[in-house]
């Protein structure tokens, strides 16, 4: 009975406390940094009516030669984050669309003017194909700076209590196709980050 009369409470304290401004890091890719000729697909509407994201892209694109990419990036903006926002991971997606799970990884990590990006990294295969390496993050955005992503209740009220109200919500998803070692593609996934993610302060 606390636990269920606690949710409003909760709302109402975030909206009291909150001044209605964000000074976080605000994070974007820059898709004229990847250095290739990129295409924007559309994205299934099975995915939009589940991840409901405020903003969603799948690009693709190729390095003239059998390197493929595809990447997913999608945000939530606050007040629209979406309880399935995390459902569009690879150890969901991927094995349901017949590829198995034959490698993991050290996750790849960068940083940059207070955001903390933390990739975790796969390789899956389907039938016979070339492996594909798999990078996968979400993570949320606070005032002060980003805070995991939380998974339960208990988590999600300490953080309330801590005035660590989440402004947004991304997720990013790299898939490459055509190199030869995970820790090649570990790499290019780093070098990706490096040239595309955009962070600056609102």
């Amino acid at each position: 009975m606390l636990i269920i009369l606690s949710f409003p409470a909760v709302e109402l304290w975030f909206r009291r406390n909150d001044p209605g401004e964000t000074t976080g890091p605000v994070r974007s890719v820059d898709w004229n940094r990847v250095g290739a000729d990129v295409q924007f697909l559309d994205i299934p509407s099975s995915i939009r009516a589940i991840l409901r994201y405020s903003e969603g892209t799948k690009a693709v694109w190729t390095n003239n030669g059998p390197e493929y990419w595809m990447v997913y990036h999608f945000s939530w903006d606050e007040g629209k984050i979406s309880a399935f926002s995390d459902v569009h991971n690879p150890e969901v997606c991927l094995p349901s669309a017949g590829f198995s799970l034959v490698e993991t990884g050290m996750p790849v990590s960068w940083e940059s003017d207070g955001l903390e990006l933390v990739l975790k990294s796969y390789g899956f295969r389907a039938g016979g194909s070339a492996t594909y390496y798999v990078f996968y993050g979400v993570w949320n955005d606070r005032r002060e700076k980003p805070i995991p992503l939380t998974r339960n209740f208990s988590e999600r009220i300490r953080n309330a209590l801590h005035g660590q109200r989440i402004k947004g919500r991304n997720s990013l998803q790299i898939i490459i196709k055509g190199i030869g070692s995970m820790s090649r593609a570990r790499d290019k996934a780093y070098d990706f980050l490096e040239r595309t993610i955009v962070v600056t302060a609102n």
